[in-house]
């Protein structure tokens, strides 16, 4: 079977510009961003950290799989995806494992330190979050 890639990394880290730029290195290529399957809920969605903590963990884990989906559909159709999201555990990766079984699954983690995620989330007043996720860095 073909590579799904996976880009972790903390708000700001720059998972996205990296992923898209992976992606479109392959002659067939997707970009799959968790952050947007996540705005594929239109009412009622609940972002992680926020209450209830039930629905959010139910939430995120519904993201996950739809990210697999995703990627699995795209494999099968001959693409390289590459899913830009942040994995805050080794279950979390656990669960890709078993959503995407019979992948190849390829993990890059961007560690540009906690100063310079936070700098690069500030420029980008759409979607200032990194605060929320710093303490991951050492994770």
């Amino acid at each position: 079977m073909s590579n799904i890639w996976i880009i972790n990394g903390i708000p700001g880290a720059g998972k996205t510009t990296v992923a898209r730029t992976l992606a479109k290195s392959f002659a067939r290529g997707v970009h799959i961003e968790g952050d947007r399957v996540h705005e594929y809920i239109v009412s009622g969605g609940v972002f992680p950290g926020q209450e209830p903590g039930d629905e959010a963990s139910r939430q995120i884990h519904l993201n996950v799989r739809h990210q697999c989906l995703l990627a699995r559909s795209f494999a099968e159709a001959g693409f390289v995806p590459v899913i830009d999201y942040v994995l805050v555990s080794q279950s979390r990766l656990d669960e890709y494992r078993a959503h995407l079984h019979g992948f190849t699954l390829r993990l890059v983690t961007l560690i540009p330190g906690v100063e310079v995620a936070l700098a690069r989330d500030r420029a980008r007043p759409e979607k200032t979050v990194a605060h929320f996720w710093s303490h991951l860095d050492a994770a």
